[in-house]
């Protein structure tokens, strides 16, 4: 099971990158995942440090919109002087509605995070620097 759940979360990492690398050259996913697996091997500083803050902080605002969310819910049904059992059964239900729902709009918001970070690699290696970079202001440099 170990081996097996450890090549499913490769997979899941090659082919996350291998798609944002189809999307920016238009590549078949194949030569994607090559590319894309070696520029993130090349620069794994930066894509260790995206992963590590980018999916603590995806976290943290699932954290925090399903807490408001519950929250909200506990002290409307309170004050409708429902039964203990009844608020904590919505409660429960809406915070755990709340977090699928919330946790697929932050999956977009890694995908784009992740997008930027390709993008500023490739600009980062192919692009000449001469006059700075095509994609990222000079402070990134």
């Amino acid at each position: 099971q170990c081996c097996l759940f450890s090549l499913e979360r490769f997979l899941k990492f090659v082919s996350k990158h291998a798609y944002v690398y189809t999307a920016l050259f238009g590549h078949s996913y194949c030569k994607a995942a090559h590319e894309a697996y070696y520029i993130m091997g090349r620069n794994a500083d930066c894509g260790a440090i995206e992963g590590i803050y980018n999916e603590r902080i995806l976290d943290f605002c699932n954290l925090c919109v399903v807490s408001i969310t519950s929250t909200a819910t506990l002290l409307a049904l309170h004050a409708s002087r429902a039964d203990f059992f009844v608020i904590g059964t919505v409660t429960l239900g809406v915070g755990i509605t709340t977090w699928f729902v919330v946790r697929m709009f932050t999956e977009m918001c890694g995908s784009a995070i992740l997008t930027l970070l390709h993008c500023y690699l490739v600009d980062d290696e192919i692009f000449d620097h001469v006059d700075g970079t095509i994609f990222a202001p000079p402070e990134l440099e």
